[in-house]
């Protein structure tokens, strides 16, 4: 019975932030590519085609972001636009690079699948 219970408050740890499209934390160390969905100074959240629930990546100081190949601020990103996030080796919750290419086909954002 103890063991149950355990597997049902862990299910329901993992679940109730997909049923709120709450996003979820990183921990791969692939990139990931999908639309922005959040975006602020410190924390950004992507979404793939298809996810039913977006992810979460901090943004650090020395997160390089880029917009069809020139370096810009988080703030001059916006949502909606398709980007691929790589994670930083040490740390896949954060962001190494955060690439955008508003000009780049619809097939890239099947890459993350």
């Amino acid at each position: 019975m103890k063991s149950t219970i355990q597997l049902l408050a862990l299910s329901l740890a993992f679940a109730l932030p997909l049923m709120a499209g709450q996003a979820v934390p990183n921990t791969s160390q692939a990139p990931y590519t999908g639309r922005i969905v959040y975006l602020s100074d410190t924390k950004l959240s992507v979404k793939a085609a298809g996810a039913e629930a977006s992810t979460a990546f901090k943004l650090a100081a020395d997160t390089k972001m880029t917009l069809n190949g020139e370096a810009k601020t988080a703030a001059e990103l916006k949502k909606g636009w398709k980007a691929i996030v790589t994670p930083k080796a040490d740390d896949p919750g954060t962001a190494a690079s955060v690439a955008v290419n508003t000009s780049a086909p619809a097939e890239v954002e099947k890459k993350a699948e």
